[in-house]
Parts: C-alpha cells; sequence; structure tokens
C-alpha cells in the first residue's frame, strides 16, 4: 500500500486573527482500486496547482533566515530577506500590531543568525566579504552583485535591541578570522552579561568567557587543535570536553577535573555519515553532571542513549529502543541541559524526560502530522516558544505557540516561492523485495497527478551507502519532481535506521543485493500502474550515483538514461583511495574492507561490479558530474570512467565542476548550473520526441 502523508494546512489563515487552523483533514482523497490509497493533507488534488517553479525559485535566497524570541517573551527577532538586503527586524509583541522597533539592513554585510544574549542584546552572526570595501564598490556598479562570489567569513556582533551600541566580538584580536554562533557554548542565563563562547588560538581550541556589555573576556580553558565543544552544566560549569578527529571518525571525550585539568574518559568510533548529526548538536548532553550522548549498539544496530560518569568513567545505557534509532538528543539551547531524545521512523518525533513537557508536545504533534517540527526559544514569562516545522512538500516555516491559549501564530515561511501548493505531493509506501524483505520508499507524485495516468520516473537512491532516505524536505528531491516526475526513494538494504541485520545485508552488496533492492522498487511502481516503462532515469549523488551506473549496466532496459554525481566507479581504486586518505588500519578494516570488499580475497566481486570496468557494457544515455576537489570519491573515479565510455564510443555527457567538493549543490552559482543541466537531461530523453 502506499499512503500519502498526512499533514494540516499550515496555509490556512482566519479571516480575523493570524492563526493557524488545526482543522483535521483526514479524508480520502481518492481510491485506486487494488492498487493504492493515497491520503492528502495538504490540498485536495482535484485542485492543485501544476507546478510553475522554476530553477531560478529553487536556488533564490531565503525570504526568512532566521527568528527569536527574547527571554521575556516580549520582543521578536527576525533576519528577513528583501531583495538583495537582509534586514534584522525586532517587533515587541506586548503592543497591538507587534510595531516594529529596530530595523537594520544590508546588501553587503549580511545577517545569517541571531540569538538573545538577555532582554536587552542581541547577537547577530554576519557574513561578510574577504574585502568588503571592493565589495561595496563592486556592488554600487554591478546590479548582478553576488556576495557568494567574493568569498566571506562570518562575524559575532552584538547589538542592543533598537540596533543600536554594536560591537563586534573579539574585535581588533589578530587571532580571530571567522567565527559564528556555533561557536557559543553556554548563554549563561543566570549572568546575562556574559557568554562562554570557543575560538581558535594559536592553533588550539579556547573558551573564553565574553562579556556582551564592554567587550572584556577571559579564557576559562583550553582544549585542543580538534575540540568540537565544551560542556557545561545549567550554571555554566565547565564538565567535559568533546574532541572530533574527522578523518579518523573519531570522538575522544574528556572529563574537567577538579583539578581543572583534562582527562580522557572514552573514545568513540563513528559511523561513516554520522558528522552531519554531530553539527546539528544533537550528539551530547548533559544531566546532573553526567555526559549523555548517543551510542551505536553492536547487538541491535541501533542508536541508544548512553551515560558515562565523571568521577569514575562508568558507562551506562539509558535509553534502548527495540526497533528505531535514538536520532538525537533534545537539547535547551540556552542551558545545554539534556530535556529528552528523538525518535525516526518517517517523521522525527520528540521524547521528554519531564511529562509536563511531554502533554504539551503531543498536545501539538497532532498538528504537524507528516511534518517534523521542534520548539526553541521558551520564555517562562509569557509560556510561549518558537516553532520551527518543515515537511517533504514544505521547506520550513516559524510559528509562535502559546501554552496557555493553544494558540499557534504563523510567523512565516522560509522560502515563499516554493509554496506548498505548487511543490509535488509526498507518499510512503513499503514493497516487498524479490526474497520477502519489506522496503520502505518515500515518494513525490506531481501535483497535477491523475490515477491511472502513467508518468515519467526518477528513481533517486541514497548517498552513504551507510545512510538513509527519510520523510523530510529535500530540495532536490523536489525540484526533479516538479519538473513532471514520480520521484522514489528507496531505503535498499545497507541503510541504516532499520537496524543491524538489514544494515549488514548490504556489507560487499555494491551493485548486487543493494542494486536488486533499487530495482524492486522500481518494478513495483511499474506493476501499481504509477510510471510509465518507457520513461525512467536513475540518477545519483556518492553511492547514489555509483548504484545509478549500476542501474545502466545490469538492468539496461529498465532506464532510458542515468545521471551519476560524484559517484564511485572503480572500487578497488575508491578503496585504494581511502586506505591512503585514512591511514588507519583498525578504520579500514571496520568501515571500508567490511562493508565494501577487500581489494585482494574480493578482487573478483569488485572489478564485476565496477562500472568503468564494464563501460562497453553501458548502452543508454549518461550525465556525470564531478566536483574538481571531491576528498570522498576523487575526481578520477569519473575521469577514468570517461575515458573508458570515450573508448567505447558511448552517449555521455562529462560536466566537471571547478572549486567543488564532495558536496557538489554547496555553491548557489553550481547548483543553478547543475540544475538546468540535469532538467535539460531528463527532458530530451525522457520527455522529448526522441524518448518515444
Amino acid at each position: 500500500m502506499l499512503y500519502r502523508i498526512q499533514g494540516k494546512n499550515l496555509r490556512k489563515l482566519s479571516e480575523q486573527k493570524v492563526f493557524i487552523s488545526y482543522q483535521k483533514m483526514s479524508n480520502k482523497r481518492f481510491v485506486q482500486p487494488l492498487l493504492v490509497t493515497i491520503i492528502l493533507g495538504f490540498m485536495c488534488i482535484q485542485n492543485a496547482i501544476p507546478s510553475t517553479l522554476s530553477v531560478e525559485d529553487f536556488v533564490a535566497d531565503a525570504t526568512i533566515y532566521d527568528v527569536a524570541l527574547s527571554p521575556n517573551g516580549k520582543y521578536l527577532a527576525e533576519i528577513i530577506q528583501k531583495g538583495e538586503v537582509r534586514h534584522i527586524t525586532v517587533k515587541d509583541m506586548s503592543l497591538p500590531g507587534w510595531p516594529t522597533i529596530s530595523n537594520v539592513g544590508d546588501n553587503i554585510v549580511r545577517a545569517n543568525g541571531l540569538a538573545w544574549v538577555n532582554d536587552e542584546r542581541l547577537l547577530v552572526s554576519f557574513l561578510v566579504p574577504g574585502r568588503s570595501k571592493e565589495a561595496r564598490e563592486e556592488a554600487k556598479e554591478d546590479d548582478e552583485f553576488d556576495l557568494y562570489e567574493h568569498g566571506y567569513i562570518t562575524k559575532l556582533v552584538v547589538m542592543d535591541k533598537d540596533g543600536r551600541n554594536t560591537h563586534i566580538l573579539f574585535e581588533g584580536k589578530s587571532y580571530v578570522y571567522s567565527i559564528s554562533l556555533s561557536d557559543v557554548q553556554h548563554y549563561l542565563p543566570d549572568d546575562p552579561e556574559h557568554i562562554l563562547i570557543r575560538y581558535n588560538r594559536t592553533g588550539r581550541q579556547v573558551l573564553f568567557k565574553y562579556n556582551v556589555v564592554n567587550g572584556e573576556h577571559d579564557i576559562v580553558a583550553r582544549g585542543s587543535q580538534y575540540t568540537y565543544r565544551f560542556i557545561n552544566s545549567a550554571d555554566g560549569s565547565l564538565k567535559f570536553r568533546v574532541d572530533y578527529l574527522y578523518w579518523l571518525k573519531k570522538i575522544y571525550i574528556y572529563s574537567y577535573t577538579e583539578k581543572n585539568e583534562w582527562e580522557k574518559i572514552d573514545t568513540l568510533f563513528l559511523e561513516q555519515d554520522d558528522r552531519n548529526s554531530i553539527k546539528l548538536d544533537g550528539f551530547l548532553g548533559i544531566i546532573d553532571n553526567q555526559l549523555i550522548y548517543r551510542t551505536h549498539s553492536e547487538i541491535t544496530g541501533f542508536y541508544e542513549l548512553s551515560s558515562i560518569s565523571r568521577k569514575d568513567g562508568s558507562k551506562k545505557v539509558i535509553v534502548s529502543l527495540p526497533d528505531k534509532d535514538v536520532s538525537s538528543l533534545v537539547i535547551n539551547g540556552r542551558t545545554r541541559e539534556t530535556l529528552g531524545y528523538t525518535v525516526e521512523k518517517d517523521n522525527v518525533r520528540y521524547h521528554y524526560f519531564d511529562k509536563d513537557h511531554q502533554i504539551d508536545y503531543d498536545e501539538v504533534s497532532s498538528y504537524f502530522a507528516g511534518n517534523n517540527f521542534s520548539f526553541s526559544d521558551y520564555s517562562k514569562v509569557t509560556n510561549t516558544a518558537i516553532v520551527t516545522f518543515s515537511g517533504p512538500d514544505n521547506p520550513g516555516g516559524y510559528a509562535l505557540y502559546n501554552y496557555t491559549t493553544k494558540k499557534m501564530t504563523l510567523l512565516g515561511y522560509s522560502f515563499t516561492e516554493l509554496a506548498t501548493e505548487k511543490l509535488s505531493l509526498p507518499a510512503v509506501s513499503s514493497y516487498k523485495t524479490r526474497d520477502g524483505v519489506e522496503i520502505r520508499n518515500y515518494i513525490l507524485l506531481p501535483n497535477h497527478y491523475e490515477p491511472g495516468v502513467k508518468l515519467p520516473m526518477i528513481v533517486l537512491p541514497h548517498g552513504g551507502p551507510q545512510h538513509r532516505s527519510r520523510s523530510n524536505y529535500s530540495d532536490f528531491a523536489q525540484f526533479l519532481s516538479t519538473r513532471g516526475y514520480i520521484v522514489i526513494q528507496p531505503n535498499f538494504r545497507g541503510s541504516t535506521g532499520y537496524g543491524k541485520a538489514f544494515e549488514e545485508a548490504g556489507y560487499k552488496q555494491w551493485g548486487q543485493l543493494m542494486q536488486d533492492d533499487i530495482t524492486d522498487g522500481v518494478n513495483f511502481m511499474l506493476e501499481q500502474g504509477f510510471a510509465d516503462p518507457k520513461k525512467i532515469c536513475i540518477v545519483g549523488l556518492s553511492y547514489g550515483g555509483y548504484a545509478a551506473l549500476m542501474g545502466a549496466i545490469r538492468t539496461p532496459s529498465l532506464y532510458q538514461c542515468a545521471v551519476s554525481i560524484n559517484g564511485v566507479s572503480h572500487l578497488r581504486d575508491q578503496i585504494a583511495f581511502n586506505i591512503e586518505k585514512f591511514d588507519d588500519e583498525a578504520f579500514i578494516e571496520r568501515y571500508i574492507l567490511k562493508r565494501i570488499g577487500d581489494p585482494e580475497t574480493d578482487k573478483v566481486m569488485l572489478d564485476k561490479n565496477s562500472p568503468t570496468v564494464h563501460a562497453d557494457k553501458i548502452n543508454i544515455p549518461l550525465l556525470i558530474i564531478a566536483g574538481q576537489y571531491d576528498n570522498v570519491v576523487p575526481i578520477e573515479q569519473s575521469e577514468d570512467l570517461v575515458n573508458e565510455l570515450e573508448d567505447h564510443d558511448k552517449e555521455f555527457k562529462y560536466i566537471e565542476i571547478k572549486d567543488a567538493g564532495h558536496n557538489i549543490f554547496d555553491n548557489r552559482d553550481d547548483t543553478e548550473l547543475l540544475y538546468k543541466e540535469i532538467e535539460t537531461f531528463l527532458h530530451k530523453y525522457l520527455l522529448s520526441d526522441m524518448s518515444k
């Protein structure tokens, strides 16, 4: 069965007041007998608006970049983009109409994040061109001036709520180059004049206590060059330090002793794709002077929560779930206290340790079915909090929730052009593989979809491959689908989030069992009558790019074209690159050889499943895209494939993106170029007369 993800009409506002309608929307819109039931939450399919979204709409700047609520709940600060200018506005919510009491804007120095230090002072992160004077002069003469072409650094500025009395943190200090809100370790709620902030000084991470009134600062403690975060208790007392050795995928945990010394108490070895989780600060927290962190169970394969004592380093598991991951910690942004944890199946949901918090959360969660949401900047004074929400057909928005009145005030959407009614319709299904294993599959249906009409389809396998697709917003997936394609994202075996057995079933199965699972997902959509069998393309990034190439080799009659973006093409060469890059036998043994294969004992198997070795078998058009400085899948992987394709006179197009790394959509201009190239390629082979 295929179910449309249920949601609420977050855009339906009352005529009298600006608050989100909580009207339940559970009506079935249509049923295809014996095939599929789809439950629509955001709109009626008959009234869907055919997408008119352009490439420019998908790469445009956000309308709202950040929202913050003052501790007393009286003031709302926002970063809003109008044209080329980013405005920092502060509104007084205690007065009728929420009048704006401050509006600071600039088209060169652009705000990209903010937080309240106290009820009177704001901390704002700015993007600043490396050569500000030259940039301003160029902007005056060039109507198409682009800040991102100049290269920029980030600076933190503290200011009064009315925009006055500003100063740059660490102004004039030669050791400060670039610093952002993520470097703030603690907001010290009981000390409104100070914050704790980390910065790299003389090659070491140093924790400062910074006075936001006069700029004075003192060193609290020193870490190492690899220190990711210092961990403080609710009162700001220093308890732990965490070092992240990214090339080894290791975390070292240190305790701050009574003698003001660091003592290593644990070492964690991370999964291949866990760096994103660390960036989200959902990995580490503190409860009663004990460090709480997410660990991987060697028994179940699911992530769980563990604690480690400062006194003796003893560890214990405090949360372990039988069938799902603990995906992150719920942490108070001001005190760094751990409030609970999140779990994820299709959507992320919060579990609080405090029962009253859980009751409040559950009351709101019923109104965000099909969407992810979280609370921030809670004010005890007004009993209100900011709610940030997003979903597979909603790139994000902000609201203000009042716990007393149970009302939600819509503040705005992050990207106004990417309106839900213009985006594709999300759905989720499960299908059985040829050997009877159930696979979860996330789907986008163009919003003009009609039952019984077969549409062209894009298969979008995820990277990793020890990673997973989710029921969240994907700019790339939505872009593809709004061109008129069904997009499917199957969590084939080897994906994380489904337990140890499911993940390990994908070990040494590159191009084999994992590829069969993808193929079975395509056949499921064909059998159910959704996809046109003559108009299917497979597109992927990283491992997904490899899967796209193997799809062209193993099941050439299934696809009309393939797109590989930074895709692996030769397995033994990729393993050799990883060995040289990491130079760590334990890492290679556990994370490379075990998952992909041993280049000596598995040589035949690895070569059998390397696209470069079998370029002669590729008989469908390819679009190959590679970043010049990819340090995960080196550009040679694409170059060698291109040489083989040329030798065999195959049809392909190769695009090398200068100065780009593995995240090839990191730069806006590169993204715009690639979206246009991919759109043209897909249209040529799936929609034009050539495809018939």
